[in-house]
């Protein structure tokens, strides 16, 4: 993913420290940086920072600065000596406690501070992970066995993967914190980022999304949502709907080519010849939706290794919203979704009037029925085709 202007480790956004307005008070103490010089500095769009304070611990480490605010937008801040930085996401009228030993960066505390305590969350649970990625890439790129580089290729993508799907928990349960900014601009080991591929933009449009309704005159949240806008620029022609004349002859139901919640490009014909399939038209605004999905589970766990697959479309358009109702299901099966609400074009492919809508199809990509009553009718069905 090429939207890489705003880069930095503890990226932020935001207003350059001015008098006027609330302000934010921090204290804190560094053990084992007596007298230590400090930058306080703030971090804005482009990577750049703005020098808001400069100070030196006294003899027991300890500090204390304040940060103006001009308006109620948050500003991420790093204290930062000369090899190693603390970073904090601070709001008006907070009163930050901040305390480490040894190594900053790893080993700091704060209280005080929701957006700082998100911040530091994340930090805590992505350090480590990186590091090992970083050395994992180091050893790989110097050595000359084919099987060890087989087995370090293996091993870094299993470690990767998990951490994305970490860091995708994070984004989609704090949509509305500016915390969720730092992982869309993660750098990594060799120029690559936690976020770098094009289906990633859906992370990055749920959080622009929720941010704009928050803070949307954050000068953070703008370059993001122009960030956003950049790639839908460029991405325009990349529809979800790619029927070529190859699918209309191997289909005898329409194609559909839909993102999943990792960002995934999911095509129903890759499952025609393969599984008999339940389309299933679904949205998280639909009362019985948790009650539906768990009987379809159970149909699902039953059947799934008999060659039954669910596509489950979602029609929403609140992408942080469905992403977060996704990853608290933890549904097993295809869901995808557009969000393109109620235009999309999936729903007029099939001439869905109501939701939720199902259809079953064969493996020979027939619809052979559709809404079901009741799970003993959906089984019924299954078992006839199966």
């Amino acid at each position: 993913m090429k939207i890489k202007s705003l880069v930095v480790v503890a990226v932020a956004a935001l207003l350059a420290a001015c008098s006027g307005g609330k302000t934010a008070k921090v204290e804190g103490q560094f053990f084992g940086y007596s007298s230590t010089f400090l930058l306080v500095e703030q971090t804005i769009p482009g990577g750049n920072s703005l020098l808001v304070d400069t100070l030196r611990t006294d003899t027991e480490g300890a500090f204390s600065f304040n940060v103006d605010f001009k308006d109620a937008n948050p500003v991420f801040i790093n204290i930062k000596t000369v090899d190693n930085y603390v970073p904090l996401l601070l709001s008006p009228g907070e009163k930050v406690k901040v305390s480490s030993i040894g190594n900053l960066y790893n080993n700091y505390t704060v209280e005080g501070s929701v957006g700082s305590e998100t911040l530091r969350s994340l930090n805590m649970m992505t350090v480590a992970q990186i590091r090992a990625l970083d050395s994992l890439a180091v050893i790989f790129n110097n050595t000359s066995d084919p099987a060890q580089s087989k087995q370090l290729g293996q091993e870094y993508s299993r470690k990767y993967i998990d951490l994305k799907r970490k860091v995708i928990r994070f984004v989609v349960t704090n949509p509305g914190s500016l915390a969720s900014l730092v992982p869309l601009y993660q750098p990594m080991v060799a120029g690559r980022y936690i976020f770098d591929e094009p289906t990633d933009i859906v992370y990055f449009k749920a959080v622009a999304d929720s941010l704009a309704v928050r803070y949307p005159d954050s000068p953070y949240v703008v370059s993001l949502l122009a960030d956003v806008e950049q790639s839908n620029n460029a991405i325009a022609s990349d529809s979800i709907f790619r029927a070529t004349l190859e699918n209309i002859e191997e289909m005898s139901v329409p194609p559909l080519d839909i993102k999943d919640a990792e960002g995934q490009m999911r095509k129903l014909s890759d499952l025609i010849g393969k599984k008999v399939i339940l389309l299933d038209f679904t949205s998280i605004t639909t009362p019985e939706l948790k009650v539906r999905n768990r009987e379809i589970a159970e149909v699902y766990e039953k059947y799934n290794k008999q060659g039954f697959e669910i596509y489950q479309v979602a029609i929403d358009d609140n992408r942080a919203a469905w992403l977060s109702a996704v990853v608290d299901a933890r549904i097993k099966w295809i869901s995808v979704n557009d969000f393109q609400g109620k235009n999309s074009k999936a729903l007029a492919a099939y001439n869905v009037q109501k939701i939720p809508s199902c259809f079953l199809i064969d493996l020979k990509g027939n619809i052979v029925a559709r809404d079901f009553n009741s799970v003993a009718e959906l089984e019924r069905s299954l078992k006839e085709v199966l």
